[in-house]
């Protein structure tokens, strides 16, 4: 997981509903990244901030929670759709 990669939830006991407007049906974009550290203060993790919309725009998640669906590119690599 990287900045740029965008994201959805991972359903709860593999189910999946089929609410238009139910929570596993939303597309996040992880913007950055909090170290989470032990009681001593040593990073043990960085966790994933993931924009959901306007309603949760910077909302700390646990990576076993989402699933990357779509990777963000490098931006020293060529986009193939810009090509002249």
């Amino acid at each position: 997981m990287k900045i740029g990669d965008m994201v959805r939830p991972v359903p709860l006991n593999n189910t999946r509903t089929t609410a238009p407007d139910s929570w596993t049906s939303r597309v996040g974009i992880i913007v950055g990244f909090e170290e989470e550290r032990d009681y001593a203060g040593i990073p043990v993790t960085h966790m994933p901030i993931v924009y959901w919309g306007s309603d949760f725009v910077a909302e700390v998640e646990y990576r076993e929670q989402i699933e990357v669906i779509s990777v963000a590119l490098p931006r020293n690599k060529s986009n193939i759709v810009a090509r002249g």
